[in-house]
C-alpha cells in the first residue's frame, strides 16, 4: 500500500511491462475478468474497440458515443535510435508475453 512519487513518475520501464501487471491481477480475479485495450487502437478505432468492451461486458449495443479524436494524429519521434534499439531490446519478452493476452502483437511491435 506504499506510495511512490517517483515509481509513478519516473518508472517507465517498469511500468511498460504491462503483461506482468496483468499476470498478477489475474491471479486474483481470473483471466477470463480481465479485457485489455490498447490505447493506440482505441484512439484509431475508437468505435470497434467500444464495441469489442460492451461485447466483453455482455452490454448491448445502443449507438456509439461521440468520440472526438484528439490523440490519434501521428507525431514524428524525436527519440534517439540507440535509445530506441535499447528500449525494443529489452521490452522484446514482455511484449511477447503480451501478445498472448491480446491475440496478437502490440500496435508498437507491428
Amino acid at each position: 500500500r506504499a506510495y511512490s512519487f517517483a515509481h509513478q513518475h519516473h518508472a517507465y520501464r517498469g511500468r511498460g511491462e504491462y503483461a506482468a501487471y496483468l499476470q498478477r491481477m489475474a491471479a486474483h480475479v481470473g483471466r477470463g475478468w480481465i479485457h485489455v485495450v490498447e490505447s493506440e487502437r482505441f484512439f484509431t478505432e475508437p468505435s470497434t474497440v467500444y464495441r469489442e468492451v460492451l461485447d466483453f461486458l455482455g452490454l448491448p449495443h445502443l449507438g456509439d458515443p461521440p468520440f472526438a479524436r484528439h490523440n490519434a494524429r501521428p507525431r514524428p519521434s524525436g527519440m534517439d535510435p540507440g535509445l530506441r534499439r535499447e528500449l525494443a531490446a529489452h521490452y522484446e519478452p514482455h511484449d511477447a508475453a503480451l501478445t498472448a493476452w491480446l491475440g496478437r502483437a502490440p500496435g508498437w511491435r507491428r
